[in-house]
C-alpha cells in the first residue's frame, strides 16, 4: 500500500514545477513562435507590456505605430467579417459531407437531432436565465435592452461556435451600446482568449 502511494506521488509533477512552467509560458523567447504555438498567456503578457511601453511614450513619437496598429486591426476585422459571411455555407457543407458519408442515415440524423436539442436547451437555460440573472443582480437593471443590443453577437456566436470569430461583432455591438471603444478593444479580446473553458 505504501509503495502505491509513493508511485502516485512520484508520477505527479510538483506544484513548484507547475508554477514555473506557467511563468515560463508568460515570457516566451520568441513572440511569433508563441503566437503560432497558441501560447495565449505569452501573447497576452507581451501585448500588455508592449501597450504599457507604447502608452508611456510621447504621443507624437507613438502616433505612427498606433495608427499602424489601428489600421492593421481594421483590416483584420474586415477580413473576419468577410469570412463570417461565408461561415454558414462552410459549416453546412461540412455537416452535409459527414451526413452523406454515414452508412445508417436514420441513426445519424436521430443522434444529430438529440445533440442539437441538448445543446439548444443548455444554451437557452444559460442565455435566458443564468446570464440575464447575473446581469440583473450586478446592475439592478432590466437585461432586455442589453440582450437586444448584443443579439447580433449572440446569433453569430451560436452560428460559428467561436469566440474569436464572434469578437468583431461583439466589439461592434458593445460600442453601439455606449461602451468606450478603448475598453471594448481591451477587455473583449482578453476575455475571448482567457475564457476557453471548453
Amino acid at each position: 500500500l505504501g509503495s502505491s502511494s509513493n508511485a502516485t506521488s512520484s508520477s505527479a509533477p510538483p506544484v513548484i514545477d507547475t508554477i514555473f512552467s506557467v511563468m515560463l509560458q508568460m515570457f516566451p523567447p520568441n513572440i511569433v513562435k508563441a503566437a503560432v504555438d497558441m501560447n495565449v498567456l505569452g501573447v497576452i503578457t507581451f501585448s500588455l507590456f508592449f501597450g504599457a511601453c507604447l502608452s508611456g511614450m510621447p504621443p507624437d513619437a507613438a502616433r505612427p505605430l498606433t495608427r499602424g496598429i489601428e489600421c492593421f486591426n481594421t483590416v483584420i476585422m474586415r477580413m473576419v467579417m468577410f469570412v463570417l459571411t461565408l461561415a454558414p455555407v462552410g459549416i453546412a457543407s461540412l455537416i452535409a459531407a459527414q451526413i452523406a458519408s454515414a452508412s445508417n442515415l436514420g441513426a445519424v440524423l436521430r443522434a444529430l437531432g438529440l445533440y442539437v436539442a441538448c445543446v439548444s436547451l443548455g444554451l437557452l437555460v444559460h442565455g435566458a436565465l443564468v446570464l440575464p440573472g447575473i446581469y440583473f443582480f450586478v446592475t439592478r437593471k432590466s437585461p432586455l435592452p442589453f440582450m437586444r443590443g448584443v443579439a447580433r453577437a449572440l446569433a453569430t456566436a451560436f452560428g460559428t461556435d467561436s469566440s474569436a470569430a464572434t469578437l468583431p461583432v461583439t466589439i461592434l455591438c458593445c460600442e453601439r451600446l455606449g461602451v468606450p471603444p478603448s475598453l471594448c478593444r481591451f477587455v473583449l479580446p482578453l476575455g475571448a482568449s482567457v475564457n476557453m473553458n471548453g
